[in-house]
């Protein structure tokens, strides 16, 4: 038998624990009556809130969930919604945020368990003044986590926001991270890099996410990895 406890915090929060692992879960109320199940990890039927949030904690692929109190539908999904909005409404939608509790992830983090992804967003400044207290910039190194990041990032293409900067150094030896590992996953741009190419990696929004590489004076937002 499966044995779980799910302690309510407030009416815009819980806590659930199973065994070792620990989320906590927000309701973004300016989603109210908003859900989302399009690129959902799954969509099912569930008792409460709290059944709900347990199905959460067992999907690695989830970040937020919906629930819907008058169906009882419970949608789980990979995206915080932090940058995209839900595109459909209807009666009875809460939408839940969730964050690690475990001890992996700092607090303010995001976690995508399918990819162990400890992540945060920062906001836009000069290439050079990108800090993360907690971690690194976030290394992009295989198409499954360049992927995750288009679809958490996806409504930048539609802010005032030209690229977000991610790890990387060229050496003029090869590309590298910040330990001195070779790349060995890119997401060139056409006709990029330049054979210039100066050191700061970004994503380039209006094209998909695809890279470029621009000195550090330029600006962009950015996301941080805790590794």
């Amino acid at each position: 038998m499966l044995f779980y406890s799910v302690i309510v915090i407030s009416i815009t929060s819980l806590t659930l624990v199973i065994g070792i692992n620990e989320i906590t879960a927000h309701i973004r109320h300016d989603f109210n009556e908003m859900y989302e199940d399009v690129n959902a990890a799954e969509t099912l039927l569930s008792t409460s809130v709290g059944e709900c949030a347990m199905m959460c904690l067992f999907n690695a692929r989830c970040v937020s969930f919906f629930f819907n109190a008058v169906t009882w539908v419970c949608i789980l999904h990979p995206d915080p919604f932090l940058f995209t909005s839900p595109s459909k409404t209807a009666p009875g939608w809460k939408i839940y945020i969730t964050r690690d509790r475990s001890g992996r992830c700092p607090g303010d983090f995001y976690y995508y368990r399918q990819l162990d992804l400890c992540y945060q967003f920062g906001s836009e400044v000069k290439a050079r003044e990108i800090t993360c207290s907690s971690g690194d910039l976030i290394r992009i190194d295989s198409e499954e986590k360049q992927n995750y990041i288009n679809l958490v990032t996806a409504a930048k293409k539609n802010l005032n926001s030209v690229a977000t900067c991610i790890q990387g150094k060229n050496t003029g030896n090869g590309w590298v991270y910040n330990d001195g590992t070779h790349m060995t996953y890119f997401n060139w741009a056409p006709n990029a890099p330049k054979s210039n190419s100066t050191n700061q990696l970004r994503m380039i929004h209006h094209l998909d996410n695809k890279w470029n590489s621009n000195g550090d004076d330029r600006n962009c937002s950015y996301i941080c990895e805790h590794r």
